[in-house]
């Protein structure tokens, strides 16, 4: 029960009880000395009265005349501390006593058998014994002393413990004031406000313990402010950087994104990658749509044992199920030396891919124009061996279509010698040549004209393809190359493919 009192009840029940112990003790200590010197000094009063009374009994005893002996005996009757004198000659016949009716009687029967704190004393003199003296004293009164002087003493306790009871809430009350401000400053610091200080002054330890409450909240708020400018900072650059970042931990859970990951992935906040399977969710199947095992994983592998991953050959899923090619890397993160995730860093390499793909299907188009310009060098005036060029370039080298053209007798038309594939009469609707004309912009005009090999990429947004665009569309040809035929040093011709 004490534990569950406040720091101040504790303060002042502790200074109550110490207090109370101590004004217990020397209450009790101071009653019983001066009870007991009150008794000593009764039982010298008794005994000197005894004394004087005795010594008038020898003179009343010896005389025989008990008239003044009896109004003395009356007169000191009157103090609270004598009940009664009997005094008694040689025959225990009472002569005098402070009730007269006992005269005549014998002392034992004035003294009675139920009567207790008699003192009884022979009186004597050189001559013998004269008689029996019996004096009864009474204690009433210094009891009731005593008990008078008790009660005031009591009260004064009580009142005494009153007071120290109000000190020591006081004392309570203003020691935890101070405290209860320390507490207030920590908790409203622990609640937000970094403002919050004590600032108590003095040189007690309270206020040592404020100025020390104080200096850490201030080392603590710079702290905190370093950290947010440092959170600020770096949610900053994951804000502004253009490649798509997100960590996981070692159950392979997504703990943070930053918006490019969330936007390459179709998401429109990064709250709806955090918290989830990071594999589940974008990494959960090859290119070609089959399951990609999440204990395959490269990321994955990265987060149980700490290794660096770089793949450039993965795709990553987005919200609406489309994939797109990406290139990422994967690298471990360790607290205190114990491994707690991996954070990842991916880039959408769709034109990347596109551009080597484009290279890629360039350079086999080199090569094969090279190879079939190599041939129709060496039987330039083979009609039938040019059929079979178009014809190879068709089957072997996946060309939609491939024909050949030789310049005019008027040195601008260039008309088809040789053709093979899928051209549906295309050759027939088209007007092309090799002059500075619109119909001379074309990849076989431009090829003859400059002597090298021209490629058209994109037959839908190249403007110089534009006479022919309509019907390259209906046919399908979504681009083209054309590379020169030389004889001698006469371009003759070019070679076209689809």
């Amino acid at each position: 029960m004490f534990s569950r009192l406040s720091l101040r009840y504790r303060i002042a029940l502790v200074i109550f009880l110490l207090e109370a112990c101590m004004l217990g003790a020397v209450l009790s200590i101071s009653l019983l000395q001066s009870r007991q010197t009150a008794f000593d000094f009764n039982e010298a009063s008794q005994k000197a009265s005894l004394e004087l009374i005795a010594n008038l009994s020898i003179t009343a005893l010896l005389t025989g005349e008990y008239t003044d002996y009896q109004l003395y005996i009356d007169d000191v009757h009157k103090q609270p501390s004598i009940d009664a004198i009997v005094l008694a000659g040689p025959q225990q016949i009472v002569v005098a006593s402070t009730d007269v009716s006992m005269v005549g009687k014998k002392m034992s029967e004035a003294m009675g058998t139920d009567q207790p704190g008699w003192r009884i004393q022979p009186v004597e003199s050189a001559a013998g014994t004269l008689g029996t003296l019996a004096v009864r004293f009474s204690n009433t009164a210094l009891a009731s002393s005593y008990q008078g002087t008790r009660n005031l003493a009591l009260g004064t306790a009580l009142a005494g413990m009153l007071i120290i009871a109000v000190v020591g809430l006081a004392t309570g009350f203003a020691l935890t004031l101070r405290l209860q401000r320390v507490a207030d400053t920590a908790r409203r610091f622990s609640d937000g406000d970094t403002k919050a200080r004590s600032k108590l002054s003095g040189h007690d330890e309270v206020a040592m313990l404020s100025r020390d409450v104080d200096r850490m909240a201030d080392t603590m708020a710079q702290q905190q402010h370093d950290l947010s400018e440092q959170s600020a900072y770096i949610n900053l650059l994951l804000n502004s950087t253009a490649e798509a970042i997100y960590g996981v931990d070692t159950q392979g859970v997504c703990t943070f994104a930053n918006p490019a990951c969330a936007r390459m992935l179709g998401y429109e906040h990064e709250n709806e990658i955090v918290g989830k399977r990071i594999h589940l969710l974008i990494h959960h199947s090859y290119p070609d749509g089959s399951p990609y095992p999440m204990e395959k994983c490269r990321v994955r592998l990265s987060t149980l044992k700490g290794q660096v991953v770089h793949a450039d050959d993965e795709v990553h899923w987005r919200k609406d199920g489309s994939s797109f090619p990406v290139e990422y890397w994967s690298h471990p993160m360790h607290r205190d030396g114990v491994l707690v995730g991996a954070v990842v860093t991916f880039v959408d390499i769709t034109e990347r891919k596109l551009t080597e793909a484009a290279v890629a299907r360039h350079n086999a188009w080199l090569r094969t124009l090279a190879l079939a310009n190599e041939l129709l060098m060496r039987e330039s005036d083979d009609q039938a061996a040019m059929q079979e060029v178009c014809k190879t370039l068709v089957e072997e080298s996946g060309f939609r279509m491939a024909w050949i053209g030789l310049v005019g007798d008027d040195g601008v038309q260039v008309k088809p010698f040789a053709e093979a594939g899928f051209d549906d009469d295309y050759l027939a609707h088209v007007d092309i040549r090799c002059d500075d004309s619109p119909y001379g912009q074309g990849p076989t005009g431009k090829s003859i004209r400059l002597g090298r090999t021209i490629i058209n990429d994109d037959t839908e947004r190249n403007a110089q393809f534009a006479p022919w665009r309509a019907q390259a569309y209906t046919h399908g040809y979504l681009s083209s190359a054309a590379t020169p035929i030389p004889v001698g040093d006469k371009i003759v011709g070019a070679l076209n493919v689809y």
